[in-house]
């Protein structure tokens, strides 16, 4: 059987169910979150609680999905297998936010490094090319730090600290899974 193949096998309708059905109660459960009033304290209390509730939640919901895609049994206790997701969530949001950043001054980059070119190179570095090849750049280093950490949060939703038969090493060695990781960014980031 080819990967492809034992892919879609291992997909099966409970695994798209889980995860279609569980991410549209969790986005519904979230809208009714944010009409949750806090003018009172116990409101407020309230509020916190159903928050963190939810984030459990989605964590379960993309942990129990990472289990049933490896059909490994679980090595490690649930708590922890959450934690290090929520790590890896936690530590991607904050270099997103680092690459945000330097999204905010691709303009003023632009700007300034057109402005070092000699004059007859700036027909072609011109200040919307830069922009558009900061944007690719940009792009790339997002998805390049999601492949980074999405095995790590997928071993440690599966096995813990342990990491059992998966290593997140034999994931980044092969070349095939970063060509693949390139290639979708620009097809996603240019179809959307």
């Amino acid at each position: 059987m080819t990967s492809l193949k034992l892919a879609c096998k291992k997909l099966g309708t409970g695994i798209v169910l889980l995860q279609w059905l569980g991410n549209l109660g969790l986005m519904l459960l979230a809208f009714a979150w944010l009409q949750i009033p806090d003018s009172h304290m116990w409101q407020f209390l309230f509020s916190l609680l159903s928050a963190a509730i939810l984030v459990l939640a989605f964590l379960a919901l993309h942990a129990r999905t990472f289990q049933k895609l490896c059909g490994v049994p679980t090595e490690s206790p649930w708590w922890l297998r959450l934690l290090i997701m929520f790590a890896m969530v936690l530590l991607g949001y904050f270099l997103l936010q680092l690459i945000g950043i330097g999204r905010s001054h691709e303009m003023l980059f632009a700007g300034y490094w057109n402005s070092k070119f000699p004059a007859g190179q700036r027909s072609f570095f011109t200040f919307q090319r830069l922009v558009a090849w900061q944007d690719h750049f940009y792009d790339l280093l997002q998805w390049l730090l999601v492949a980074l950490l999405l095995p790590v949060a997928f071993v440690g939703a599966v096995s813990g600290l342990r990491g059992g038969t998966l290593s997140v090493r034999s994931i980044y060695r092969h070349l095939l899974y970063w060509l693949v990781v390139v290639i979708f960014c620009f097809i996603g980031s240019y179809l959307t």
